[in-house]
């Protein structure tokens, strides 16, 4: 048997009823034909107008609002997967969207070789995976000199903190604390080398907002 119809009941009444229908299509947001995949296309059944779409994305299957909302979730869903795929090759990887469909990905110089693999044949195969194309970049030399001042860090919490704590030879020392890349505080490193976020503030509600695990978190020695 095959589901077709969907209805929404709440509080003993119906509240809304979907038809369902699967589609070989270019999923919205999207619009090369080499990305067509079998989609099924969820709609409201009064007025027919489509709303969500069904589809496999990478290896995961995904729910995606069609809509105004459409491109910031293919934008979101994109940049995480593409991240975590290339920090196999480079822990510091660095994604840009592009289009719905092309992204830009900024690596180190010496991770390429591996990246882009003989004949173009390990970064075919990624685009295959991942459905989208990608530009292998090499980073530039402000990035690199960011990397130089990488701070290694392990992540715990207390009840009223967020606890980073490095090495007790950077006490009283600064960082910066980035977020996938994206600037988030700077501060001071206190004693046995740790820095303790109160829960409450503003800079720890971004952190958790943003970083969905400790890998998306980054801690750069500051130079004063």
């Amino acid at each position: 048997n095959v589901l077709d119809t969907v209805v929404f009941v709440k509080d003993g009444q119906i509240q809304k009823v979907y038809d369902l229908e699967l589609k070989v299509k270019v999923p919205s947001g999207m619009t090369e034909s080499d990305l067509a995949r079998p989609v099924i296309e969820i709609r409201n059944f009064d007025d027919n107008t489509l709303e969500h779409e069904i589809y496999t994305f990478g290896e995961e299957n995904v729910i995606v609002p069609v809509g105004k909302k459409t491109k910031i979730g293919i934008e979101k869903l994109a940049e995480d997967k593409i991240r975590e795929t290339f920090k196999k090759y480079d822990p510091r990887a660095q994604v840009e969207i592009l289009s719905e469909n092309r992204v830009k990905v900024l690596v180190d110089e010496q991770y390429i070789p591996s990246i882009i693999g003989r004949g173009g044949t390990n970064i075919n195969e990624i685009e295959k995976q991942l459905q989208v194309h990608v530009d292998v970049v090499k980073k530039d030399s402000e990035h690199y000199n960011l990397d130089a001042n990488d701070l290694p860090f392990t992540f715990s919490e207390s009840k009223i903190a967020l606890i980073f704590t490095v090495s007790k030879e950077y006490t009283a020392m600064h960082a910066d604390i980035y977020v996938n890349d994206e600037y988030i505080t700077s501060t001071r490193i206190g004693k046995k080398g740790q820095i303790k976020i109160p829960k409450r503030s503003d800079v720890a509600r971004n952190l958790m907002k943003l970083a969905s695990s400790q890998n998306d978190i980054q801690l750069f020695l500051k130079d004063f």
